[in-house]
């Protein structure tokens, strides 16, 4: 027995509103992971960069003709993305970083994961998404301010442009 799910390929997604559903989704998750000990708030991170960084490609064919105007072509939107968000510009890293092993581009931010000290002590009493964080261009951000600023910028955008069926 087959089942057809609208959007074929795209498992029932047919526009940019419907993938960030997915990114707030993911950012629930994140949240929600950061009070579980182990390894839960990595593989809902990763999830949710994924997510973020790819919601560049799911908006690019949907934008406003005037707008889209500015970009000879999808690579040139999400360089401009990456320039509004430097926190976008960690989540494209980190997504192609995991598929393949490295990155080398100058405008890419520096980032780092690190733990915060003291951190296997005090996991079972402090939410996880607080102990751990993301240093981007030299500057600390708990991950889910990190998330947060993420969703925000694809909000607002969204909504700037009449992408974001409410």
């Amino acid at each position: 027995m087959t089942i057809y799910i609208g959007g074929g390929k795209r498992f029932g997604f047919d526009h940019p509103s419907e993938f960030y559903d997915k990114l707030e989704w993911e950012f629930e998750q994140v949240m929600k992971a950061g009070f579980v000990p182990g390894r839960e708030i990595s593989f809902h991170f990763m999830n949710f960069v994924i997510t973020a960084w790819h919601l560049a490609d799911w908006t690019y064919p949907h934008l406003p003709k005037e707008f889209a105007a500015q970009f000879l072509k999808k690579s040139d939107f999400a360089r401009w993305t990456k320039k509004q968000c430097r926190a976008l510009a960690a989540c494209h890293m980190i997504a192609n970083t995991s598929k393949h092993f490295g990155i080398d581009k100058d405008d890419e931010p520096r980032i780092e994961l690190v733990a915060m000290p003291g951190w296997d002590e005090v996991h079972n009493e402090t939410p996880m998404r607080h102990m751990m964080a993301i240093v981007i261009d030299g500057k600390i951000l708990a991950l889910d301010d990190f998330a947060r600023q993420v969703v925000t910028f694809w909000q607002l955008f969204l909504q700037s442009k009449g992408l974001l069926n409410e």
